[in-house]
C-alpha cells in the first residue's frame, strides 16, 4: 500500500472512509457478465438466469474469436457489435481506408473518430457517458498528442478558445488572453481551473488507459474481420502503444517509471543526441548508468526542478 516514487497531493477534499464489500461475481454469479462469465470451466458455471444459454452461446463460436474477445476483457456482447459494423463497413469503400490502416497520417482524426465511435456506443454505459467530455474534444486532444504537442500548448490553446468565447458572450473585442484575465479575472480563472483539472483528467483516464484500450481492441477485432473476408489487415498496434506511454520509446519508459515527467525525457533524448548517444539502441541500464555519470553535464542543461526529480530517481 505504498507508491513505488513520488507523493500524493489531493486537490480536494479527501471521502469519508466507508465500509467496503468485495463482490466475487464468478462465484456468485448472479449477476454475471460475460466477459467474466466465459473464463469460467462448464462444470463452474451455475444455472441462474440465462447463464448457461450464454455460456453455450459462446462456446459455439470460432476458437480464434474466442480468445480475441477473452483476451480483450471488456463486454463480450458490445465487442460482437463492434465485429458486426467492422465487417459490414469493409464492404464499403468510402469506409475501408478508415479500418486497413497502421501509420500516422493525414486520416489519423478520422480514424480514431471511427474508432471513438464503435466503442463509445458499444464498450460503454450512459452513465459512464454522461461523465465523458465531449467525443470530438476528447479525441481532437488525443490526435495533438500523437504529434507531440505538449501539456502546456495543449492547455494554452484551451484557453485562449475560451478566452475568445468569453469575449464573444460579453461582446467585448479580444485582444489577447491576458487582456481577457484583466477584464474578467474571476471568469478567466474558473475557466484556467477546469481546463487544467481536464488536460490532466484526459492524461490518466484516456491517453495513459482507455484511448489504447480501444485502440488495441478494435485492433484485434478488425485483424480478424479482412482475414475472414480475405482483405489485408491493418496494425494499430504502434499508435496504441505510443499514446499510452506518452510517444516515449520503449528503452526510454524506465524513466516514466521513476517518475520523470515526458518533456524532460524528450529534453533528455535531445542531450543526448547531441553527446552522440545513439538514444535508438541503447539499454535501460546503459540510460541509467550515463545519466548517473554526466550529472554536471545535465545540470546545465535542465531546470532546478527537472534537477531534483532526477537526482531523486538516480
Amino acid at each position: 500500500m505504498k507508491h513505488y516514487v513520488g507523493n500524493i497531493i489531493n486537490l480536494h477534499e479527501p471521502p469519508h472512509r466507508e465500509k467496503t464489500n468485495v463482490d466475487f461475481p464468478f462465484f456468485v454469479q448472479n449477476p454475471i457478465d460475460s466477459e467474466v462469465l466465459v473464463n469460467l470451466e462448464e462444470s463452474e458455471v451455475k444455472d441462474i438466469g440465462d447463464n448457461k444459454r450464454r455460456y453455450s452461446d459462446f462456446q459455439k463460436k470460432d476458437f480464434e474469436l474466442q480468445q480475441i474477445l477473452k483476451r480483450n476483457a471488456v463486454s463480450i456482447e458490445g465487442q460482437e457489435k463492434i465485429l458486426h459494423i467492422l465487417i459490414n463497413d469493409l464492404k464499403s469503400k468510402a469506409k475501408i481506408d478508415l479500418i486497413i490502416w497502421s501509420q500516422l497520417d493525414g486520416l489519423l482524426y478520422k480514424r480514431l473518430m471511427y474508432i471513438f465511435d464503435l466503442c463509445w456506443e458499444n464498450l460503454t454505459t450512459e452513465t459512464e457517458r454522461s461523465s465523458f467530455e465531449s467525443k470530438g474534444w476528447i479525441v481532437n486532444k488525443i490526435v495533438s498528442s500523437c504529434y507531440k504537442v505538449s501539456t502546456n500548448s495543449l492547455i494554452a490553446r484551451e484557453l485562449a478558445y475560451r478566452a475568445e468565447r468569453l469575449a464573444q458572450n460579453k461582446n467585448i473585442p479580444f485582444l489577447s488572453v491576458e487582456e481577457m484575465f484583466i477584464k474578467c479575472p474571476i471568469e478567466m480563472q474558473e475557466h484556467t481551473d477546469e481546463i487544467i483539472k481536464s488536460i490532466f483528467s484526459l492524461q490518466k483516464n484516456w491517453l495513459q488507459y482507455r484511448a489504447p484500450k480501444w485502440i488495441n481492441v478494435v485492433d484485434s477485432l478488425q485483424k480478424y474481420a479482412t482475414k475472414q473476408l480475405g482483405l489485408p489487415s491493418g496494425d494499430y498496434s504502434y499508435v496504441a502503444e505510443m499514446i499510452e506511454n506518452s510517444f516515449i520509446p520503449s528503452n526510454f519508459r524506465i524513466l516514466l517509471e521513476y517518475g520523470i515527467p515526458q518533456t524532460t525525457i524528450n529534453k533528455i533524448q535531445s542531450l543526448l543526441l547531441i553527446k552522440k548517444v545513439d538514444t535508438k539502441n541503447i539499454t535501460e541500464d546503459d540510460l541509467l548508468s550515463i545519466l548517473a555519470d554526466n550529472k554536471d553535464y545535465f545540470r546545465k542543461n535542465l531546470t532546478e526542478y527537472e534537477i531534483e526529480i532526477l537526482t531523486n530517481a538516480l
